[in-house]
């Protein structure tokens, strides 16, 4: 198991300062919020009678994960053997790596972790069960394997039920693996802005997936049928196919689901300086594109959102003053990112805050 020659050494002078006193750039997460978020999807998940595997791809930090699992997650889904680890070494027993894992020091790795955990993992090729079985058969364990179907996002899975139920069989004939069910995420239809047609295109996913489910059906038993984001999980949910939920996103939302999934609200925020302003028609921030992710939408000032113009670079953002009120130079403003997401990965830390003070700080530790 790969791990961090040494302990990061956390600020916790900060406990209990103001945010404003954090230095910047920094990840903040108000935790009211994110207690509520993860009520709300559990609740969501529970009644349709349900599992929730929410993925740890969004926060990267073992610290949330224990949150959801207090909250009812029967486990997590991670995207990485190093998110896995993590999760193990943290305690976490019931993990999924919903990913192909083809080569062999990734597969030793796993075998490492399952001293401690139960871990799964995804593949959807003879090549892939062939190594995994090569990997197994040397260290005397069994590999609790999915096989990934690709159920419209043109990317991983195998294409079609007769393909499926191959790959079924062949993971059958092995005595060093066991088959563990049917990954199936189709994460495009989360950003699919309109709710009609979200709906028809989920639908839609779904009928292809039933084939596939009816056809392995014919030779064994499904343990598990897994996937949906956070967009798309309520449509998944009424289609009833997916045992569990894999969402991950509505830990924290960001702006681009404040349109596609409103029932969750803003939690993550990046706090940041303003440490220029040149002329009165524009100010620059200390936080940039290595600072939060910028895809699917516009980032948002907490306190000026009437203010929308602005250029990205990578150690600075600037922002262009068309009305006011506008933020002064020497100000820390609060910024809800685009993609939550690809905002956790370029930090180190969460500074963990309730009505505005710095209640805990917890690591990103899953990498």
């Amino acid at each position: 198991m790969q791990k961090s020659s040494s302990k990061m050494s956390l600020p916790n002078h900060l406990i209990g300062k103001n945010i404003n006193e954090i230095p910047t750039p920094a990840l903040v997460v108000d935790l009211p919020t994110l207690r509520s978020n993860l009520v709300a999807m559990q609740k969501l998940v529970s009644e349709y009678g349900k599992l929730l595997r929410p993925h740890v791809k969004t926060h990267k930090s073992s610290a949330v994960a224990r949150l959801q699992l207090e909250a009812g997650a029967v486990g997590v889904t991670c995207s990485t053997v190093g998110e896995a680890e993590a999760m193990a070494v943290a305690g976490i027993r019931d993990i999924l790596v919903a990913n192909q894992v083809v080569t062999p020091d990734k597969l030793e790795r796993l075998v490492r972790l399952l001293e401690t955990s139960e871990i799964k993992f995804s593949l959807d090729s003879l090549f892939g069960i062939e190594v995994a079985e090569a990997v197994a058969q040397q260290h005397g364990c069994i590999f609790e394997v999915l096989v990934e179907v690709d159920t419209g996002g043109n990317r991983c899975g195998a294409q079609s039920p007769q393909e499926t139920v191959a790959l079924v069989q062949r993971i059958q004939a092995s005595r060093s693996l066991h088959f563990g069910g049917i990954q199936a995420y189709y994460g495009g239809t989360s950003y699919i802005q309109d709710q009609v047609e979200r709906q028809r295109v989920v639908t839609a996913s779904d009928q292809g997936l039933r084939k596939v489910l009816e056809a392995v059906r014919q030779v064994c038993d499904i343990p598990r049928v897994s996937g949906a984001g956070t967009g798309n999980a309520r449509f998944h949910l009424v289609d009833g196919l997916l045992t569990e939920i894999q969402s991950g996103s509505y830990v924290y939302s960001d702006t681009t689901y404040h349109e596609l999934a409103p029932e969750y609200q803003s939690a993550l925020f990046v706090l940041s300086t303003v440490i220029s302003r040149p002329v009165e028609s524009r100010f620059i921030l200390d936080a940039g594109l290595k600072s939060m992710g910028a895809e699917f939408s516009d980032p948002e000032l907490v306190r000026y959102p009437h203010l929308k113009e602005y250029v990205f670079n990578e150690e600075h953002l600037q922002w262009q003053v068309d009305r006011e009120p506008s933020p002064q130079i020497g100000e820390k403003v609060l910024i809800i990112p685009s993609h939550c997401c690809t905002t956790v990965n370029l930090h180190r830390l969460i500074f963990v805050a309730q009505d505005g003070k710095v209640v805990d700080i917890w690591e990103i530790d899953a990498f």
